[in-house]
C-alpha cells in the first residue's frame, strides 16, 4: 500500500471506531463505491473490531491486533487477501486524516491468489437449467436470468439491476448502462437466437404494468437483493443434486466456453466488462480432463518413441 506524506496527528481520545467507520463510508459513497461493495468493507472492518474493540487505545495495540488478525492462524490467500486489503483501506483513512500514525497493514504485502474461474461440466449445467419451474412467473425468471448469463456472462448484480428499455429485441443485444456495471463504464452485450427467444418468453408473462419495475424483479414487482439471487441458486442446486455452485459460477462458464470455443481473449474481456487482461487470463485455465486429453493427444514421446505394446500375462495362483 502506497504511503503519502505524514500528516498532523489529533489529539487524543480518539472517536469510538464506528463512528469513524461512517466518516469512512461517506467518503467511499461519495466517491462513487457501489452499494454492494460498500457493504463488504463495512462488513470486514466491523469484524476485525468486533474482535478487537480496543484496537485503537494505542499504536502498539493498534499493530498487535493486525499482526494477529494477518498472521495468527493459517488463512488461505483469498481470505487473507481480503481482510488486508478492506481492513487496510480503513486503516489507511484514519492515518491520512491523523488519527492514527502508521497503518500496520502497509507492512504486510498480498499473496499470490490461485485461479478462481469455475470449470463445469455440460450436463451440469442441463440440470440447473431444467430446475426452474416454467409454470411460475419466478421459475420463468430465473430460468431465462441463468441462459442470459450463461450467454452473455452478465454479472448477477448487474443482471437485477437491468431495465426494459436495457433491451433491445429487433437489435439482439442488452446494453449496460454505467450506473450498473461494475467498472462504471457502458458495454454492449449481443444476444443469441436462443437467449432471445427465452427472454420473449419471458417478458410474455412479466406484467406489463411494471414499466418502473427492474427487468426481473420478485413475484410482487420489487428489485431483487444478491440474496435473493442467492437463495434461488441455493434451491436450484438442491434440486439438480449438485454442490457448491454460486450465480457467479454461470459467468465463469461463459468466458471458459468461449475460450475453448475459439473466442479470442479481446472479444471475452469486452463482453465480461474487464478492464485489462489479468482477470480474462483465469480462465484459460484448463480442468485435469482437458490437461490428461491434450497430454495424451500431443506428447512429444508420440513421435520419438515406439508405443508399448499391451501384453497380458497369465499369473496362476
Amino acid at each position: 500500500m502506497p504511503k503519502s506524506n505524514a500528516v498532523s496527528l489529533r489529539q487524543a481520545p480518539l472517536p469510538e471506531w464506528d463512528s469513524l467507520l461512517k466518516e469512512y463510508i461517506i467518503l467511499r459513497r461519495a466517491e462513487g463505491a457501489s452499494a454492494g461493495t460498500i457493504t463488504i468493507y463495512e462488513g470486514y472492518v466491523r469484524r476485525f473490531f468486533q474482535a478487537y474493540p480496543d484496537a485503537l487505545s494505542s499504536p502498539d495495540r493498534l499493530k498487535d491486533c493486525v499482526f494477529d488478525h494477518l498472521g495468527s492462524e493459517p488463512l488461505q490467500s483469498v481470505t487473507y487477501n481480503m481482510r488486508r486489503r478492506f481492513v487496510g483501506a480503513f486503516l489507511e483513512f484514519l492515518r491520512l486524516e491523523g488519527y492514527i500514525p502508521e497503518n500496520p497493514c502497509s507492512r504486510f504485502k498480498s499473496r499470490k491468489e490461485p485461479g478462481r474461474a469455475v470449470s463445469v461440466k455440460p450436463e451440469v449445467i442441463q440440470r440447473l437449467i431444467e430446475a426452474p419451474r416454467t409454470d411460475t412467473f419466478a421459475g420463468v425468471r430465473d430460468r431465462t436470468m441463468m441462459i442470459i448469463t450463461l450467454d452473455t456472462g452478465l454479472r448477477p448484480q448487474e443482471a437485477r439491476k437491468l431495465h426494459t428499455e436495457d433491451v433491445d429485441l429487433e437489435e439482439g443485444c442488452i446494453r449496460i448502462r454505467p450506473e450498473v456495471a461494475k467498472t462504471k463504464e457502458s458495454r454492449t452485450l449481443p444476444l443469441s437466437d436462443i437467449s432471445l427467444a427465452e427472454l420473449r418468453k419471458y417478458l410474455s408473462v412479466r406484467p406489463s404494468e411494471w414499466s418502473k419495475a427492474p427487468l426481473f424483479p420478485t413475484e410482487n414487482g420489487t428489485p431483487m437483493t444478491s440474496g435473493t439471487i442467492t437463495g434461488r441458486m441455493f434451491h436450484y442446486r438442491q434440486i439438480a443434486g449438485i454442490g457448491e455452485f454460486p450465480w457467479y459460477a454461470l459467468r465463469h462458464t461463459f468466458a471458459t466456453t468461449m475460450i475453448r470455443s475459439g473466442a479470442s481473449l479481446d472479444s471475452v474481456r469486452q463482453i465480461l466488462g474487464h478492464a485489462n487482461f489479468s482477470i480474462v487470463n483465469t480462465y484459460l485455465h484448463l480442468t485435469n480432463d482437458d490437461v490428461k486429453r491434450e497430454h495424451d493427444a500431443h506428447s512429444p514421446l508420440l513421435s520419438l518413441l515406439p508405443q508399448p505394446t499391451k501384453r497380458v500375462r497369465s499369473i496362476k495362483a
